[in-house]
């Protein structure tokens, strides 16, 4: 398996992920005036097929790191809940990026979710976490943003 970028080197566009790899970026909307926060997780192949799309709103978390890391908790369940057994999380927060590939017990604001997330990672065969920027994320993005205006989970 190719060695994926280390969360030092965020990436700029989104790319595919190696063969028998699913790659899963993650993001949050805040949408104060409606008092919501958006949800939204979209997994894809090797050759760039979406095999999974998660999309929710939630009551507003006014803490966008905190919105970031509800998300990728929620991406970590998703890879259960699908039975993805290698994957690579993406996701343009790089404190939540750090705090998911950090060795220690996360004791912050939003510890219990990062780990809660690592122990589900920690079940799969392969995984790693990277950052991207907002461009190489903008479907997740596209889709927490359409959950702003829609109120049932879809998966």
């Amino acid at each position: 398996m190719e060695s994926p970028p280390r969360a030092e080197q965020s990436i700029k566009t989104w790319e595919k992920p190696p063969l028998g790899i699913v790659k899963l970026n993650w993001d949050a909307a805040i949408d104060v005036g409606r008092q919501k926060m958006g949800v939204g997780i979209i997994a894809r192949d090797h050759a760039g097929n979406v095999l999974a799309v998660f999309c929710a709103s939630r009551p507003l978390v006014i803490d966008p790191t905190v919105a970031e890391d509800i998300v990728a908790w929620k991406a970590t369940d998703v890879c259960m809940l699908m039975g993805f057994s290698k994957v690579i999380l993406e996701g343009d927060s790089i404190e939540v990026v750090k705090a998911l590939k950090g060795d220690d017990w996360c004791w912050n604001r939003y510890g219990s979710l990062i780990n809660d997330a690592k122990s589900t990672l920690n079940s799969l065969q392969d995984w790693h976490v990277c950052h991207t920027k907002r461009l190489a994320n903008s479907t997740a993005h596209l889709l927490a943003k359409h959950r702003l205006t829609v109120s049932e989970d879809q998966l």
